[in-house]
C-alpha cells in the first residue's frame, strides 16, 4: 500500500462536513467518539474503530464530545474495495498500527511519496 497522505488530528474535532476524496481513505479513531455518515448510513465510531472509504464516496463526521483520528490516503489496496468497511475494535491494536504508519510517513522512513491531488 502506497501512502499518499497521512494526518493526525489535533485538538479534538467536533465535526467534519460532508466531503469526498479521489482516493481511498482509512480513518482510525484514536480518542473520543463520533457519528460517521457515509452516504445515507450513519454509525457510531470510537477509539480503535477503523473505517475504509473507497474513492468518490461522500462522508461526514459529527461529535458532541469531540474525537481525534489518523487519516491515511492511498490510491491502492491489496484487494478491490468498492463499499465502505467499518471495523469496531475495543483494543488499542489498530490505534498503535495507525500511529506507526503515521510516524513512518512523517519521517519518510519507507520512501513514501507525496502526490498533489489537486
Amino acid at each position: 500500500m502506497r501512502v499518499i497522505f497521512a494526518n493526525k488530528s489535533q485538538p479534538l474535532i467536533k465535526s467534519c462536513g460532508e466531503h469526498l476524496h479521489d482516493c481511498y481513505e482509512i480513518i482510525i479513531t484514536t480518542d473520543g467518539k463520533s457519528v460517521t455518515c457515509i452516504g445515507s448510513s450513519c454509525f457510531e465510531v470510537k477509539r480503535g474503530s477503523i473505517v475504509i472509504i473507497p474513492p468518490n464516496i461522500k462522508h461526514s463526521h459529527k461529535s458532541e464530545c469531540g474525537f481525534t483520528d489518523i487519516c491515511i490516503h492511498t490510491d491502492e489496496t491489496d484487494s478491490a474495495i468498492d463499499e465502505p468497511i467499518c471495523f469496531l475494535d475495543n483494543t488499542d491494536m489498530l490505534v498503535t498500527v495507525a500511529n506507526m504508519i503515521y510516524m513512518n510517513y512523517i519521517q519518510k522512513e519507507f520512501n513514501y511519496e507525496n502526490i498533489n491531488l489537486k
